[in-house]
């Protein structure tokens, strides 16, 4: 024989019903602040990467320069070692 279902019932149904998606959102809701968390961590060492970038940028730049003066100093000391000869 089938069982009527009481209004009484129902509720109880739809107030398990609401408890689980109440849990699941919670759990989603905990699962988002761990992301967000991980987020934050990342946007730091992004920010450490591309302040250590332009650092490495303004050494590379400033060696350049010292490549350029040591080219010309050499080419200068052949230069006065050819005026010399002559």
């Amino acid at each position: 024989m089938k069982k009527e279902i009481t209004l009484e019932d129902l509720a109880v149904m739809i107030g398990k019903g609401f408890n689980e998606t109440t849990d699941r959102f919670n759990k989603i809701e905990k699962r988002m602040t761990g992301l967000e968390s991980e987020m934050v961590k990342m946007n730091k060492r992004m920010d450490r990467v591309e302040s250590e970038m332009k650092g490495i940028r303004t050494d590379l730049k400033g060696k350049a320069n010292l490549t350029d003066l040591l080219n010309l100093e050499r080419r200068v000391n052949k230069l006065e070692a050819s005026l010399q000869m002559a």
